[in-house]
């Protein structure tokens, strides 16, 4: 039957001591006493003696259950909690005031547009029209203005926890919760209610 090249690489990946070569991959066999070629779609897999290799050449080869997997990246739009950044943040690195408390709740973290341009988080964290639409159980805006781009993106979570330091945010209109206040001092009075078991709300 014909084979699909993935499998024919990964089959002699595990069989074989592969090296790559100009027109494609070497592969050594012990035993074998003259050179074959095998044809693979656009490479050509040779096969030589394993003598011949030089000792540098020889590499021993990895047990399977040594190679791990990196695990799949949650995304935030399947989050039952999540912790929000936003412009009332001063630097990059006050990001872990907010990276804690996600961590406390056992949720995660996401941000809004100007964070995503400045560099300070990856988009695929951002909420709003031009970023990620997320329906939490729970989500808490920090220094978060509410601009209409955002609260379309998170309007529907069913409890919306909000802190800024203005009275009139537009994100307090969606707010369940509206807590007026400095992030900096609030925070660290969340997270420390938090680990001592006390109710946030």
């Amino acid at each position: 039957g014909r084979f699909k090249r993935v499998d024919m690489i990964d089959y002699f990946k595990k069989h074989f001591h592969l090296k790559k070569t100009p027109k494609g991959c070497v592969a050594t066999v012990t035993g074998k006493g003259k050179d074959m070629k095998l044809h693979l779609c656009d490479s050509i897999i040779k096969i030589i003696p394993e003598d011949s290799i030089p000792e540098k050449s020889k590499k021993p080869r990895e047990p399977e259950d040594s190679i791990t997997k990196k695990p799949r990246e949650k995304s935030i739009e399947h989050a039952d909690v999540l912790v929000v950044a936003g412009r009332g943040l001063k630097k990059k690195e006050d990001l872990a005031l907010v990276e804690e408390l996600a961590e406390v709740l056992g949720g995660d973290v996401a941000c809004t547009r100007p964070l995503v341009e400045a560099g300070w988080m990856d988009p695929r964290r951002q909420i709003g029209l031009s970023g990620r639409t997320v329906r939490p159980k729970l989500i808490i805006t920090c220094g978060v203005s509410g601009a209409i781009q955002f609260v379309a993106g998170m309007e529907h979570s069913e409890e919306i926890f909000a802190i800024n330091t203005d009275p009139k945010a537009a994100i307090f209109k969606v707010a369940n919760y509206a807590v007026v206040g400095d992030i900096y001092e609030i925070l660290p009075q969340l997270i420390a209610s938090i680990k001592q078991g006390r109710k946030i709300a």
